[in-house]
């Protein structure tokens, strides 16, 4: 295989054979470094993708008070220093940093982000968000350069939220809304992708009782919120790096294994 700038030439002519292991799905890693924030810190994320934007998000959570540090595929994120933050302005360079508003929202009251570089105000997928948010008596405010989220008053009271499609997004979004209020939430017509299952999963760790079914997504609160446990959770296989491998064993007549992830989602 020869690398340049501009172009990528393989060559084949042998089966490939043998045994490949996955990495991590990225789009499965961003949602879980917010997670691990909104729950406030104490995580340990095995499987990390090496990814510019999960760097990215990480760098973020640091500078938004959220010690984190990294060896190999291992990641921790520890609890909040508490420190203020301004407008995060990289935030702008990955759609992901908009899971980081509930934890912002949860340390500070309020969660400053700009627009996504590259996208026109308008197509950036908010709107739906600030329902979400609305839902739990937050309020939003946007301008030419971004918008903020001001945390409404605190409430035990169940959030219902029902998504005019199934956005992965602003399911998160509201998984997270409610980890940070601890306060029970109810979703009609999810996103039920592997990516949002691991947030779920990600919840159960942390005592939250979640029913996940196709039509009806519901999560509530631990009924204690003393516990003191750390959290260790595994990264998903990447599905498309997965898929990519196999239809490569099958295109060269060869035989293989593909490990890391689940064929069923």
């Amino acid at each position: 295989m020869r690398v340049s700038p501009s172009i990528i030439e393989v060559r084949g002519g042998m089966p490939l054979q043998g045994t490949v292991a996955v990495d991590g799905s990225k789009n499965a890693c961003l949602p879980l470094l917010a997670a691990a924030a909104s729950l406030g810190g104490g995580v340990r994320l095995n499987g990390v993708p090496d990814s510019a934007d999960v760097v990215s998000m990480m760098r973020l959570l640091d500078q938004a008070g959220w010690p984190v540090w990294k060896e190999e595929d291992e990641v921790g994120v520890g609890a909040p220093l508490g420190t203020p933050v301004g407008e995060l302005a990289e935030a702008a360079a990955i759609r992901a940093s908009r899971f980081l508003v509930p934890a912002l929202l949860a340390a500070y009251g309020t969660a400053r982000m700009p627009w996504p570089r590259g996208r026109a105000v308008g197509d950036c997928g908010m709107q739906l968000h600030f329902a979400v948010y609305e839902a739990f008596g937050d309020r939003a405010e946007v301008d030419a350069d971004g918008y903020v989220v001001r945390a409404g008053q605190r409430s035990s009271r169940l959030a219902k939220i029902t998504l005019p499609f199934r956005s992965r997004s602003a399911t998160i979004v509201a998984l997270l809304r409610a980890a940070v209020a601890g306060r029970p939430v109810r979703i009609e017509q999810p996103n039920t992708a592997p990516e949002t299952q691991a947030v779920v999963a990600a919840l159960r760790t942390a005592d939250w009782e979640c029913n996940s079914e196709a039509s009806l997504l519901t999560a509530a609160p631990p009924s204690s919120s003393l516990s003191t446990l750390r959290h260790t959770w595994m990264v998903p296989g990447d599905r498309i790096e997965a898929g990519t491998l196999a239809c490569a064993i099958a295109a060269t007549g060869g035989a293989g294994i593909v490990t890391g992830t689940d064929a069923r989602g």
